[in-house]
């Protein structure tokens, strides 16, 4: 398909109310996981540290 100007573009051939809200969805969605990701990979890295620091001190 071919846009001859950005306003085109954005209009995606009439069907931008549908493609720029699902752009949206989905980059947010994928931002979301991954913060969602990081966050628990810090609780399960300090986690594993707890417990590590726990059988230290029981040996």
């Amino acid at each position: 398909m071919y846009w001859s100007s950005l306003g085109d573009f954005l209009a995606m051939g009439g069907h931008a109310a549908f493609v720029w809200p699902s752009f949206a969805i989905a980059l947010l969605l994928l931002l979301g996981l991954g913060l969602q990701s990081r966050l628990a990979m810090r609780a399960a890295e300090r986690e594993h540290a707890e417990a590590k620091h726990e059988a230290g001190r029981d040996a």
